[in-house]
């Protein structure tokens, strides 16, 4: 049932209306909205955490060492899994090598000679290469100001180039996570509402 607005009301005539609008990430309210003007509204923007702009900025992207592990010390309160301070140690004391072994030679039709080769990088972490090296990090995020956190896996990638070996993370899924926190938003919106709340544009 529709909250009517009467029609003795400062806002004129008219009934709450409610919009949320996930492509732009607003609620938008109209109080002499439905059979009303729709003179009168306000609007709700939902802006990204720090946080999260911070991981979705190196989202996919491979670091300087130095620089990772910087980022991973900067945001220790924001990463469950593993504990943030092991986290760091494995950051700044891994070390990585790429080995080539030649396995196989074949001589081709033309008398060319031809080698296969298998490249394996070892990884090892800690003063005495002790550390487990994680393949998945648990952040929890809020990913708009305000909302409620959520927890987001990100892959741990770590790569060796030219004697160089960068590190970064990849996120799993932060769409799907954004349009949850939405969703949880909403539902917040619309407990404290007495009329559904719409999706789509206003």
């Amino acid at each position: 049932v529709a909250e009517v607005v009467g029609r003795n009301s400062a806002f004129g005539p008219g009934r709450l209306e409610v919009w949320a609008n996930e492509s732009t990430q607003t609620l938008t309210a109209y109080v002499d909205g439905v059979d009303g003007w729709r003179e009168h509204k306000t609007t709700l923007t939902l802006r990204l955490s720090p946080e999260w702009k911070e991981w979705a900025g190196i989202d996919g992207k491979l670091l300087a060492q130095s620089e990772f592990a910087q980022f991973i010390e900067d945001h220790l309160s924001t990463i469950s899994d593993p504990d943030g301070a092991v986290l760091l140690d494995i950051c700044q004391t891994l070390e990585a090598h790429t080995n080539v072994a030649f396995k196989m030679q074949s001589i081709l039709a033309n008398g060319q000679r031809q080698f296969r080769w298998e490249e394996t990088v070892e990884a090892k972490a800690g003063q005495k290469g002790d550390l487990l090296i994680p393949a998945e990090l648990r952040l929890v995020l809020r990913p708009f100001v305000g909302s409620e956190a959520v927890v987001v896996t990100a892959r741990f990638r770590y790569r060796i180039r030219d004697g160089v070996l960068t590190l970064g993370v990849r996120l799993a899924e932060p769409t799907l996570a954004l349009e949850r926190a939405f969703a949880g938003v909403v539902d917040a919106v619309q407990a404290s509402v007495p009329v559904r709340v719409n999706n789509g544009i206003a």
